[in-house]
């Protein structure tokens, strides 16, 4: 009976081994030269998925969009918002209530760093931008959402010098009831001196702020956003920043960062069932590339959507993503093998041909430049070359037999007519083509009537052969035919003389008295 139970228990081991363990790639949604960064995203009532970042592929930084309708299959081209000569950068993108999209990010084109916003109705046409804020200190990491209520907040971190304190950094916010008049700036009452990178949440009522003091991470909960919880310890160290915290559809909580504990950036993440007590964290991310900005939510499908920036491809920053069932995790990069035919990330053209398709350059062509006295008259291999054209050669000397300099071969030998083979049928289509081509008055590299009388001799002469060929093997049939007449004829004469001699034998016979016929 133990033996049965443990086979069972080994069994649905295995079988969730199998299940549960699958390959998670990272794929790319942008690729260009330039640098990417900061992605947020959304999916909204439609089910699109939207991609937002900031990117400097113009020169300056400006924020930009790119879409996806079927799963993060394929993506739409990248899409430019803002269009000001300042950078615009950190942007986050929400759908709210009525079914509109707000889109919140930092500008410096007022001096310092503000808080500004584009709204769209459809999510393809966008307003003006518009500053939110307007203060002295420099605003970073903004972030907005839409409380259970439909009250509006948008909050960010700034530093300021307190008096007796020195540098304070904390962490701002503003309200509003439409999403377009705003309140006076207040604090977040946190018990630290010290909040960067902190990002605002709110799930059913419960607020949340998830915040890094001096590279620790933490994680602080409010029931009105005024009065909140102490804060709680995610991740110890002086190298964890670029916090975010979601709850999934099943009130687990999950916070993801960005950390350089293995010695190049990567996102980390942990999780909670309470937001009091959270797991060890653990890497989502793990190639040796620099990986940042991570950006988390989930869709209705209970999917977790999971963007970052990277430079694993090239030395520039692109946006990518992953998705997954539960917090996606990546596995163990592919290893770069060149000759297994798989092109993949480290080896490009010029390090690995066989395996990363190489466009070859264009030939260079030996013929320009060189007039056509130089390629024809005076030489000795080819005594019948012909200057047509622009000063083109019926073919080259520099270039030995160059189809590009108008080559043409006529010493090809005759072709042998293959038995039983018409006169109909014994074409060559190569010599056919060339003529067509030297009679076209349009062709690029017609040759003169003496090459064209040339060549149609040649073909003549073929022909002739070919008609010969044909003749000799029409008389050896009917050569075969002939024998095959007189062997009837033999055979038919020899038949006439027995039956000849037969008969005379019977007639002798009967002529015999009665007697002398049966002795």
């Amino acid at each position: 009976m133990k033996k049965i139970i443990l086979l069972i228990i080994t069994i649905i081991c295995f079988f969730n081994i199998t299940v549960t363990t699958h390959a998670i790639i990272p794929s790319i949604i942008t690729n260009n030269t330039n640098n990417d960064m900061t992605p947020s995203a959304i999916i909204d009532s439609e089910g699109t998925i939207y991609a937002v970042y900031a990117s400097d592929r113009e020169g300056n930084y400006d924020i930009f969009y790119q879409t996806s309708n079927d799963g993060g299959s394929t993506w739409s081209a990248s899409t430019k918002i803002t269009t000001s000569d300042a950078d615009d950068f950190s942007p986050i993108i929400m759908q709210v209530f009525s079914g509109k999209y707000f889109i919140i990010y930092v500008s410096d084109s007022t001096g310092n760093k503000e808080v500004w916003s584009v709204t769209s109705n459809d999510g393809s046409s966008w307003s003006a931008p518009i500053n939110i804020t307007n203060s002295f200190e420099n605003k970073m990491k903004p972030s907005i959402i839409q409380d259970i209520s439909g009250k509006f907040w948008i909050s960010w971190t700034v530093s300021v010098f307190g008096v007796g304190e020195g540098q304070v950094d904390k962490m701002q916010y503003m309200t509003s009831i439409d999403g377009a008049t705003w309140s006076d700036i207040s604090d977040f009452s946190i018990n630290a001196l010290k909040i960067t990178n902190a990002r605002l949440s709110e799930y059913s009522g419960t607020y949340g702020i998830v915040y890094e003091s001096n590279g620790a991470i933490y994680y602080s909960s409010s029931s009105n956003g005024e009065t909140w919880s102490a804060s709680f310890l995610i991740s110890l160290g002086t190298d964890n920043s670029e916090p975010m915290h979601i709850k999934d559809s099943t009130g687990k909580h999950h916070i993801i960062w960005t950390s350089t504990q293995n010695g190049n950036n990567d996102i980390y993440h942990s999780s909670s069932d309470t937001g009091t007590s959270w797991s060890a964290p653990s890497a989502i991310t793990i190639h040796a590339a620099s990986d940042a900005s991570g950006y988390i939510l989930q869709d209705t499908n209970d999917y977790f959507w999971f963007l970052f920036r990277s430079d694993r491809v090239t030395e520039n920053r692109d946006i990518w993503f992953m998705k997954d069932t539960t917090i996606p995790v990546e596995t163990e990069p592919p290893i770069d093998t060149c000759g297994d035919s798989v092109c993949s990330i480290g080896e490009s053209c010029e390090s690995c041909p066989s395996d990363c398709a190489c466009t070859p350059p264009e030939p260079p062509n030996l013929c320009n430049g060189v007039v056509c006295p130089e390629k024809c008259e005076g030489t000795t291999k080819y005594k019948n070359g012909y200057c047509v054209g622009d000063g083109d050669c019926a073919y080259a000397v520099i270039v030995e037999k160059s189809e590009v300099c108008g080559y043409i071969d006529t010493s090809e030998p005759i072709p042998e007519i293959e038995e039983n083979q018409t006169i109909d049928e014994f074409e060559d289509e190569d010599i056919g083509e060339m003529l067509d081509a030297m009679e076209d008055t349009d062709s690029k590299n017609a040759v003169s009537n003496t090459a064209v009388d040339e060549i149609k001799d040649t073909q003549t002469k073929k022909q002739e052969i070919a008609s010969d060929a044909m003749d000799d093997t029409k008389e050896t049939e009917e050569g075969k035919d002939n024998t095959g007449l007189i062997i009837i004829s033999f055979v038919l004469l020899f038949f006439i003389i027995g039956i000849w001699l037969y008969t005379r034998s019977k007639n002798k016979t009967q002529e015999l008295p009665v007697d002398e016929y049966y002795e």
